[in-house]
């Protein structure tokens, strides 16, 4: 579904903060013991967030990636733009995060980020990495290591800074814990 300005639908993705409460996700992500039970089916959560697809080609090397037209029907090269226009979102993404991406993609700032949590910051360093957006992580790499690194939050932001790619988080990390030795 695209309107006649470009726009295309981000959803596909559940979130907890939509929808569904914390016992209703709880239940239906359970593991039973007994193998022989079926488990609840989960419904995902949809919610669309419109966005412009050549602001995105032009500000994120994932999203020129998945729009990028292959020179053959056949090539495995290039993602395939789904018939709809939607990009599925990783369920483990907040629709905040996703919000806060676009907020960033468009305006090249997030005017809010020093009232957002350690782990919304951590997720959205998540998704920055995944979806190869450099300037982002940069900026929340900056916000953690100014306004939410503590002796109770260093041994958590440095658990990621590997698996995400964060290695100026990862060298502050190292700086705070060794100059806060005992």
């Amino acid at each position: 579904k695209r309107d006649c300005h470009g726009d295309i639908p981000f959803d596909c993705f559940n979130t907890p903060d939509k929808g569904a409460g914390r016992n209703d996700l709880a239940s239906a992500m359970a593991v039973d013991t007994d193998p022989n039970q079926k488990l609840p089916d989960a419904k995902p959560v949809l919610v669309e967030v419109r966005a412009h697809k050549c602001i995105l080609t032009a500000r994120a090397e994932y999203f020129k990636a998945h729009f990028r037209k292959s020179s053959s029907t056949d090539s495995i090269v290039a993602f395939r733009e789904p018939i709809n226009g939607a990009i599925s979102v990783d369920p483990e993404f907040s629709e905040k995060n996703v919000r806060f991406m676009f907020e960033f993609i468009y305006t090249n700032r997030i005017q809010s980020i020093a009232d957002v949590s350690t782990e919304e910051l951590l997720s959205l360093l998540h998704l920055a990495d995944q979806w190869v957006l450099r300037d982002l992580k940069r900026l929340v790499e900056h916000e953690l290591i100014r306004g939410h690194m503590d002796v109770n939050t260093v041994a958590r932001m440095y658990c990621v800074t590997d698996d995400y790619h964060a290695d100026r988080l990862a060298r502050a990390c190292i700086d705070y814990i060794m100059d806060n030795i005992r």
